[in-house]
């Protein structure tokens, strides 16, 4: 058996072949419909949003008349984020898009166990599976009484299943707070939310022979795609043959370190103008708490050279920092050449 290292560089090795294809040749990402009846996986942009081949409205399992309601609007995506315990080549293996299909749904507030499925579909990195779902989930609802008020707990899971017959879970963890006996709506509109009335956070994983998550590696943790109410980072770095502007937003924890999203990359590369927005094309990977961050840019076009891309190490969060590094790499993912960094700034947006 593979040790768990072992299987990460193989991921590592995956996905690396996965965005050869996305920087080199411009491919798409797979995905399915996490629906009981399953469906073909298919190409789709790699924008997300939940296409023809996600599950209907109509593939909820639940009763209406259950008090909790779930608003779903239209292009509410989901995006993995990053783990600090990863490496910057080990995360393009564990991106992923979550899509929940709009619609108006219920979830139960009772104490228990309940049978429930809401309709959703996955895209996946180029090359692996989609897991789907086989059969309905189950909420676990647990309450308890404080400051007069009822706070409820709820325990999403879901069990899905690929093609090769590998065993996943999707878990959800929503709390809901009753102040003066109000049910609030819960919006899953992709929004980063610390606190709300009803917030939900959203977690998949593959089980293993056990039917248990082990690998805390391989979790992917879902947040918002872009962060929007969360203040504006900028890095600008120039160097030698160029210069580019790296924007973040990174969101607020409790304690651990901040979900956030690595957003856009601009600039020059030896005289020609790049721009990058895409999702798959912009890794990130950052230490505790975005203290100092790793960052690559995958480029649409390869360069003459064979540039696929520039990689940026060490980057400070708060001021230049004399540890930063810039390499062009190539479509492998090799470094090519390491730049000099002439200039380096860094904007932070002041938070409301």
């Amino acid at each position: 058996m593979l040790d768990p290292r072992a299987m990460t560089l193989f991921q590592r090795g995956t996905a690396l072949l996965s965005i050869l294809t996305l920087a080199c040749a411009g491919g798409s990402t797979t995905t399915g419909a996490a629906s009981s009846s399953g469906g073909a996986s298919s190409s789709s942009s790699s924008s997300g949003g939940a296409g023809p081949h996600c599950p209907g409205a109509d593939a909820f399992v639940g009763s209406s008349a259950w008090p909790l309601t779930v608003e779903v609007p239209a292009g509410a995506t989901h995006c993995a984020l990053f783990n600090e315990v990863r490496e910057l080549l080990d995360e393009p293996a564990y991106k992923a898009l979550l899509d929940f299909t709009p619609g108006t749904y219920a979830l139960p507030l009772e104490d228990g166990d309940h049978p429930v499925a809401l309709p959703f579909c996955l895209t996946m990195p180029q090359g692996q599976q989609v897991p789907r779902v086989a059969e309905p989930g189950t909420v676990h609802v647990t309450s308890f009484i404080s400051d007069g008020n009822r706070h409820v707990s709820m325990n999403l899971t879901q069990v899905l299943v690929t093609d090769s017959a590998d065993t996943w879970e999707l878990a959800g963890s929503i709390n809901v707070a009753l102040v003066g006996g109000v049910v609030p709506t819960l919006r899953l509109d992709a929004q980063h939310r610390l606190e709300a009335p009803a917030v939900a956070r959203w977690t998949l994983c593959k089980r293993d022979s056990n039917g248990e998550c082990t690998d805390y590696l391989a979790y992917r943790e879902f947040d918002s795609c872009t962060f929007s109410t969360e203040p504006l980072q900028r890095h600008t770095v120039t160097f030698t043959g160029g210069s580019m502007e790296l924007e973040l937003r990174i969101g607020q924890s409790f304690a651990s370190t901040e979900p956030g999203a690595f957003l856009a990359a601009h600039g020059t590369l030896d005289g020609e103008a790049f721009s990058q927005t895409d999702y798959w094309k912009l890794i990130y990977n950052p230490e505790h708490h975005h203290f100092e961050r790793h960052l690559l840019v995958l480029l649409d076009t390869p360069r003459g050279n064979g540039t696929c891309g520039i990689r940026v190490d060490h980057l400070s969060a708060h001021e230049p920092s004399l540890m930063t590094r810039l390499t062009t790499v190539d479509c492998a993912l090799a470094e090519l050449s390491q730049r000099t960094i002439t200039d380096e700034q860094v904007f932070r947006e002041p938070r409301p």
